[in-house]
C-alpha cells in the first residue's frame, strides 16, 4: 500500500495487483499509452490521467476510486467496484471517456448529511447492463437533503434497466434519472393524519352508497 507522486509516461501498461492500495497522488500527471488494469486491491486516482486514453478495466474484487480524472474508456467487470474518493469517504471522480458497469459490477455511493455524496462525472456515455448491475449505498451520517446528484453523463444506455439491483437504498428516497444525470430524491410520504382522513372519507362514501342501493324499490 503506497502513494505515488510524480509523473508516469511511456508506452507501458499499468497493472495493479495484490490486495494493497495504490494511490496516484494529487498533482500526479499520468500519460502512459498502455492499458490500465486493476486486477486486485484498490487503485485510487487522485491525479490527472486525462491523457492516458487507453482502456481501463476493473476485475472482480478490485476497486477503482479517487478524486482525479481518468482518461480511458472504463469497464467495471462483475464483482468489481467504482466509487468516488476512497471507501467510506466522499468525493468526485471524473471520467473523460465513458464508463461501463457490466453485469455484477458495483457503483458504491458514500453519502452524508444535507448535500455530501459521491459523484461520478462522465464525459461519455454511462453504459449499464440490463442483466444485473448494482448500486450500493453507504450512509455515513443521517441524510437530511431532498436531492443528491450521483452521476452526470453525456448519455445513457439500458436506461429502462438502470441498476436493477439496489442495495441499502436510504429510507424515503428513490432513484430518478434522465438522459444526463442520476439523482437520489426524497419521496414525500403522507402524514398518518392524511392517510386516516383519506380512509374515513372512503369509508363514508362506501357507507352512503350502500344505503342508497338498499333504499331502491325492487325491480329498479
Amino acid at each position: 500500500t503506497t502513494t505515488f507522486a510524480g509523473g508516469m509516461t511511456g508506452s507501458g501498461a499499468l497493472n495493479k495487483q495484490g490486495a494493497g492500495t495504490l494511490i496516484l497522488g494529487v498533482g500526479t500527471t499520468i500519460n502512459y499509452s498502455g492499458a490500465t488494469t486493476v486486477s486486485g486491491g484498490k487503485l485510487y486516482v487522485n491525479g490527472n490521467a486525462s491523457t492516458a486514453t487507453n482502456t481501463v478495466s476493473v476485475a472482480s474484487g478490485a476497486t477503482l476510486g479517487g478524486i482525479g480524472t481518468i482518461g480511458g474508456q472504463t469497464t467495471i467487470n462483475s464483482g468489481g467496484k467504482v466509487t468516488g474518493a476512497t471507501d467510506g469517504t466522499i468525493g468526485q471522480l471524473t471520467f473523460s471517456g465513458g464508463l461501463t458497469i457490466a453485469t455484477g459490477g458495483i457503483f458504491q455511493v458514500d453519502m452524508s448529511g444535507a448535500t455530501s455524496t459521491d459523484l461520478l462525472t462522465i464525459g461519455g456515455n454511462l453504459n449499464l447492463s440490463a442483466a444485473g448491475d448494482v448500486i450500493s449505498f453507504n450512509v455515513l451520517s443521517t441524510l437530511t437533503g431532498t436531492s443528491y446528484t450521483l452521476a452526470t453523463f453525456a448519455g445513457i444506455t439500458s436506461a429502462s434497466d438502470i441498476f436493477n439491483s439496489v442495495v441499502n437504498l436510504p429510507t424515503g428516497y428513490t432513484l430518478v434519472y434522465n438522459n444526463t444525470s442520476l439523482v437520489l430524491e426524497l419521496t414525500a410520504v403522507p402524514e398518518p393524519s392524511t392517510w386516516l382522513a383519506g380512509a374515513l372519507v372512503a369509508a363514508s362514501l362506501l357507507y352512503h352508497q350502500r344505503r342508497r342501493l338498499a333504499r331502491k324499490p325492487a325491480g329498479i
